[in-house]
């Protein structure tokens, strides 16, 4: 975090910058805040903006965080009110704009009252859209599982198809189209998914000792994540896995834990807690609860074992997740779901708990610059391979042949009616969204329930609520955290 400058009297007390680079690829929408020159001339209206997310602190001060531009600044409460008030505006013209609204504009709690913030947002997601610097790929080497959770959105894919791992002839392709594609990429991403793809371990091994060289060679950074139910980590699976540059797991477990079972019946949350203290000697590994119904007891009984393990130390971070019932479960097998009120009570009070005993769940106050793009499947570089050879834009629809948009394999000509949705996707098209202060961070939610499950969920449930829900209280935590530094 950086602190951008103190201030005194009737001025706001200090501004922040939550995020940690020195400079955000939205400066250029704003002007800076040392640049006076460009005010000579200037005669304007700035109002507050719609991005602005206020909160109260102790000592009569309050805290405002935006959205777009991820900063903070922390005022006093009488200055809140003369600056951030229902309604406020301020006529602006040349040297008699006052320093703290120069940084206040600079670092986009003000906008003019001309400019239209939504196309801000807007042509920020669509840069992000077509950059041509990060290639992101979701590779399956397997939509097997060797667990059968109700909520897993292949489900009815693992049920009606043979989901055998990849032939050593898809691998070559895997291979060969990830280096037609990666030329002139500054940047690429994996994302090793399934199934349960440590049941296609070797693929995994094979695909990576032949691209690594290449990027190496060809001076393109390379990230590789993997996301798996945690069952075969074994220590021998972790060394593989490091050689691979695997940097960062995803590693589930699930409240009930009865949701986790093997083939025989047997619940697997131990023998993962396990797993994954052999894995955290060499990787990172961030914890996803999948939560389908509430049971204080097991929550505690999960702390209890990730501390006993000493993991509250060594994880990376933990989240719960509200699951849902996918488009594309396994039929009669489907997971109950927690209303999202539920699940915010869940939130604040296991995030509460979490505090206590020094656990590192993710706040998700955005510590990056806002807006990434949106859902990764509407950007133009970001693909997901299945076992077969055949390209989706997104996870979700893996399995599903008639969703595919293309191949691996040249024969198979593009499926632009599978294409051209996902890129032409508006994020601003629901009522809802263009009034949320959120909407720079989450871009409307996910974006295939928006597609293909729009008539079956509540305008709620399309919601990022670990996200929006509990923000307010996040924010004034991280206030304070600021004040105290």
């Amino acid at each position: 975090m950086q602190k951008w400058i103190e201030m005194s009297n009737e001025q706001p007390t200090a501004v922040f910058e939550v995020t940690p680079e020195a400079k955000s690829e939205l400066t250029s929408l704003f002007p800076t805040a040392s640049v006076t020159k460009a005010y000579e001339s200037c005669s304007d209206t700035w109002i507050p903006s719609q991005f602005n997310v206020s909160v109260d602190l102790p000592d009569n001060k309050k805290a405002v965080y935006n959205t777009l531009t991820s900063a903070l600044t922390i005022l006093r409460r009488d200055s809140w009110r003369k600056y951030f008030s229902r309604g406020s505006k301020y006529h602006v013209r040349g040297k008699s704009i006052r320093r703290p609204m120069h940084l206040l504009y600079a670092k986009g709690f003000f906008i003019s009252k001309n400019i239209d913030e939504l196309e801000i947002v807007k042509q920020q997601f669509l840069f992000s859209r077509y950059r041509n610097d990060l290639l992101s790929l979701n590779v399956v080497p397997t939509l097997r599982c060797n667990l059968r959770c109700p909520y897993c959105f292949e489900g009815k894919a693992q049920i009606t198809r043979n989901c055998k791992s990849m032939s050593k002839e898809t691998e070559q392709a895997v291979v060969d189209y990830i280096a037609r594609i990666s030329r002139e990429k500054r940047r690429v991403q994996i994302v090793w998914f399934g199934g349960e793809p440590l049941l296609a371990v070797g693929a995994i091994e094979r695909i990576s000792t032949r691209i690594i060289p290449r990027f190496d060679r060809a001076g393109i950074e390379y990230h590789a994540l993997l996301s798996t139910n945690g069952t075969l980590l074994t220590r021998s699976v972790v060394k593989l896995l490091h050689a691979c540059k695997i940097f960062l797991l995803q590693v589930t477990v699930d409240i009930p834990k009865s949701t986790k079972q093997d083939a025989r019946g047997r619940d697997t949350r131990d023998k993962v807690l396990d797993n994954i203290a052999i894995a955290v000697e060499k990787l990172r590994i961030h914890i996803r609860i999948n939560c389908t119904q509430d049971n204080e007891s097991e929550f505690v009984q999960l702390y209890d074992g990730l501390v006993r393990r000493n993991l509250h130390r060594r994880v990376q971070s933990i989240n719960i997740a509200n699951v849902f019932e996918p488009e594309c479960a396994r039929d009669c097998c489907v997971a109950p779901h927690i209303p999202q009120q539920s699940y915010l009570q869940i939130l604040r009070r296991e995030t509460a708990r979490a505090k206590v005993l020094g656990l590192p769940f993710m706040t998700f106050v955005p510590l990056t610059k806002a807006s990434n793009g949106g859902c990764a499947a509407t950007r133009d570089s970001c693909a997901a391979i299945g076992p077969d050879g055949l390209l989706y834009k997104c996870v979700e629809d893996l399995g599903l042949v008639d969703r595919a948009y293309g191949s691996i394999f040249l024969k198979r000509p593009t499926q632009f009616k599978n294409l051209i949705p996902w890129l032409n996707y508006d994020w601003f098209q629901y009522d809802m969204c263009k009034k949320c202060p959120v909407l720079p961070q989450c871009a409307g939610g996910c974006a295939h329930k928006r597609r293909f499950q729009s008539g079956k969920l509540k305008d709620d449930d399309h919601c990022y609520w670990f996200i929006r829900g509990n923000l307010e209280n996040r924010i004034r935590e991280f206030a304070l955290k600021s004040i105290s530094v």
